[in-house]
């Protein structure tokens, strides 16, 4: 897994100081990003599906919710502490 690129983090910063953990809808978040950030609506579009790949943004029905940055590097932390785990030899 790589890690976010300096555009997408910060869009997922932005995006979490303006939302905070309340939902809302793929559209509210480009006219955001597009309006705020300055990004073309295809670009826009674009980082916001890539930080749903990356769990950054999590669906709920049909609405989205930024996650808390705490709680993404600690899933992130979690996920990378069991694959080394397994891995480890005895």
């Amino acid at each position: 897994m790589r890690w976010p690129k300096k555009r997408e983090f910060l869009t997922f910063y932005a995006l979490y100081k303006n939302f905070g953990k309340k939902e809302v809808s793929f559209h509210e978040m480009i006219s955001y990003v597009h309006d705020n950030l300055g990004y073309n609506i295809k670009t826009s579009k674009h980082i916001i599906k890539r930080l749903i790949n990356f769990g950054m943004i999590s669906i709920v029905g049909k609405t989205y919710v930024v996650k808390d940055l705490d709680e993404y590097l600690g899933e992130l932390y979690r996920k990378y502490y069991e694959k080394r785990r397994s891995t480890k030899k005895l």
